[in-house]
């Protein structure tokens, strides 16, 4: 009997390169959408590799933004699929797959109500613990989600918060006067990330603002890691009950369990031992988020294969490390039980439309999508109620800043119709992505 022919090496290279090329030129060639002549980065016509660096690079808002000064804006009434389109093209290709439009007038289009569209693979690579009202994709189940945890934002739970916000935020700036008492005598210390007083000034050395020199450091930059402390100290109060102690110690510290599930499972028992180890929260929520921006705009098959490069790895391991933040906060509120209202309580008190509460692993997650988004949106309304103040008003803990300006940058939205392909992107304030029929 005959053996198998023997390919060569090369050939087999040459064969899996024609297979490469003809699986990213083909859906090109082909044009489903007749979309083929919007302009875009040349790579992107072809492969999602570009849109995949330019996320993991931290800089895509920015990136999207020039390109869409670069080649125009929407013009809603031409149809979305028309190949009669005016130069510069309205429209701007950031993946075979991925359109963006940058244009108010768009959002209705492509987000309005009844449009049939879901959210796409994006929202995977944020998933942790278990799927949440953030990143579920499922209809029905993001409809059940939402009956549920709807009246955790009721107007009435909001007021009940404020006085525990006034709390800390007082708390905050007691800590600024602490340090600046210091400073006025020359002193120095180790909080908040470094600070030192000099020439009758409180400088805060921390999340260094490498687009200015050192002489000309923002004072608005210098109040950041402050800022993220106020704000998981308020949301770990607001959701858990206790905060996470980030003011008092001023430092970026939270707990989380060496076993998770073994703590998940321990809920309220009071007599159980948990081992825990101490892990900087904020640069962990930072981590996560480059993560999951930069997996998400990756196709789904080619993400096993990202986790293996190093940078990936490390952003994986802040998914699990901060889901643990979440875990630790909630075993201990359960060992503490206590009369007052918090997030978490009205989580617990929840029922989809047949009566049922969410089980453990639910609850957790929830309890995480809270954490992530109050710590996030949080810091950033403070720091800008703060910067909008010192630049009017600039406090006596910082020396006049240089003025600078900084540039509306397109964010995108991410969901998906069935039975398509192609993604379309509208500015908005959270990173998403639409497919179209």
């Amino acid at each position: 009997m005959d053996s198998f022919p023997t390919l060569h090496p090369s050939s087999l290279a040459l064969a899996g390169t024609s297979l490469v090329v003809l699986w990213h030129l083909v859906p090109w060639l082909y044009d489903t959408h007749g979309t083929r002549s919007i302009p875009g980065p040349f790579i992107a016509k072809f492969s999602d590799i570009w849109l995949g660096l330019v996320a993991k690079n931290g800089h895509r808002s920015e990136v999207v933004h020039q390109l869409h000064l670069k080649y125009g804006t929407f013009h809603p009434q031409i149809p979305i699929n028309s190949t009669h389109r005016p130069s510069p093209g309205p429209l701007v290709r950031l993946a075979p797959n991925h359109l963006s439009i940058a244009d108010p007038e768009a959002l209705h289009i492509v987000y309005g109500h009844g449009n049939g569209a879901l959210k796409s693979q994006f929202y995977d690579a944020f998933v942790s613990i278990h799927r949440g009202v953030f990143n579920t994709r499922d209809r029905a189940e993001h409809a059940r989600k939402r009956k549920i945890v709807s009246h955790v934002f009721s107007q009435k739970s909001v007021v009940e918060f404020e006085p525990h916000i006034h709390l800390y935020i007082s708390s905050f700036i007691k800590q600024w006067d602490r340090l600046y008492d210091g400073a006025l005598h020359g002193g120095s210390g180790p909080e908040g990330e470094g600070w030192r007083g000099e020439k009758g000034y409180l400088w805060l050395d921390c999340l260094p603002c490498t687009y200015l020199s050192p002489s000309h450091v923002s004072y608005l930059c210098l109040i950041s890691p402050g800022v993220n402390y106020l704000a998981f100290d308020i949301v770990g109060d607001l959701a858990f009950g206790a905060p996470f102690g980030m003011i008092s110690d001023a430092r970026d510290t939270a707990q989380v369990p060496k076993n998770q599930a073994d703590v998940m499972r321990a809920y309220g028992d009071k007599d159980a031992q948990v081992e825990s180890i101490e892990i900087p929260a904020v640069k962990i929520l930072n981590g996560r988020g480059e993560y999951s921006m930069a997996m998400g705009v990756l196709p789904g098959y080619w993400r096993p294969f990202a986790r293996l490069i190093p940078w990936y790895r490390r952003g994986s391991a802040d998914v699990k490390a901060l889901a643990g933040i979440a875990i630790m906060a909630v075993m201990k509120r359960f060992r503490t039980p206590t009369d007052r209202v918090d997030l978490l309580n009205k989580l617990q008190e929840g029922r989809d439309s047949n009566g049922n509460p969410m089980g453990r692993e639910e609850l957790t997650a929830e309890a995480l999508t809270l954490l992530i988004a109050g710590s996030d949106t949080t810091s950033k309304s403070v720091f800008s109620s703060s910067s909008s103040s010192f630049g009017t008003h600039p406090p006596r803990a910082a020396p006049p800043a240089p003025s600078y300006t900084t540039s509306h940058a397109t964010r995108t939205s991410r969901a998906s119709c069935k039975r398509t392909s192609m993604n379309i992107s509208v500015p908005k304030i959270s990173p998403s992505q639409l497919r179209i029929r």
